[in-house]
């Protein structure tokens, strides 16, 4: 996986970016966005599967432990196929691409291999690098990774 980080703008919002959980069509996927889309691409090397096709498909917030909207997670594609996805947060106060992958999925689809819940079922929360969680019915998180459950603040010193 290769990272970087750039300004891109506003995140849009706030809060009640759909229901938890749920996949939907990217309303903040405008011309800024685009353009980081396209210059990855022009900087993507061999490996590289986007070119000016390259669309954002589907996207998914990602949600801080105040329930907060934080960043997002566009699954992207190329010519009709899918080709990896584009991670954008705020967590430095501006949003940033945070990560990215040709060809990959998201960390946090690991959440729905490991139990106690769904990353398809549950709002996923986003902690900054790789800390990914659902929260819990008793209001603790459970993060990727680790089998404990955990306060809002471990979580975040994850």
């Amino acid at each position: 996986m290769q990272a970087v980080l750039l300004p891109l703008g506003d995140v849009g919002g706030g809060t009640g970016h759909g229901r938890p959980g749920q996949w939907r069509r990217s309303r903040w996927a405008g011309p800024d966005h685009l353009r980081e889309i396209r210059r990855i691409a022009g900087e993507g090397g061999p490996d590289c599967t986007w070119d000016d096709t390259t669309v954002i498909l589907l996207g998914r917030p990602l949600y801080g432990p105040d329930d907060r909207c934080n960043g997002y997670v566009c699954r992207l594609t190329t010519g009709g196929m899918e080709t990896g996805y584009l991670q954008v947060d705020a967590l430095g106060g501006e949003l940033c691409t945070g990560a990215y992958s040709f060809t990959g999925i998201p960390a946090y689809e690991g959440l729905a291999e490991e139990g106690g819940g769904t990353a398809s079922e549950k709002r996923p929360y986003f902690f900054g690098g790789i800390s990914y969680g659902v929260r819990l019915e008793d209001g603790s998180f459970r993060l990727m990774g680790f089998p404990e459950r955990v306060g809002a603040e471990a979580a975040e010193e994850q």
